[in-house]
């Protein structure tokens, strides 16, 4: 997932549990994380920030965007 990450020019991190921000996750319901592999992460400001399996899934992201719009 790292070499994908810089192959795309995207930051990279490890994330556990003590990192994700319990308001965060609970934008997207477990079912819906869990399917498309995606995971609402830390809100940076007025950006949520997310973790993908594939983040070059340009559909799901703009699935997820409107469903957190």
């Amino acid at each position: 997932m790292s070499a994908q990450a810089d192959t795309l020019d995207l930051p990279f991190e490890s994330v556990d549990r003590t990192r994700v921000d319990p308001i965060a996750f609970q934008l997207l319901p477990p079912e819906y994380i869990k399917k498309h592999a995606v995971l609402p992460i830390r809100f940076d400001g007025d950006t949520l920030i997310i973790g993908m399996a594939d983040p070059a899934n340009i559909f799901l992201l703009d699935e997820v965007k409107r469903r957190l719009a």
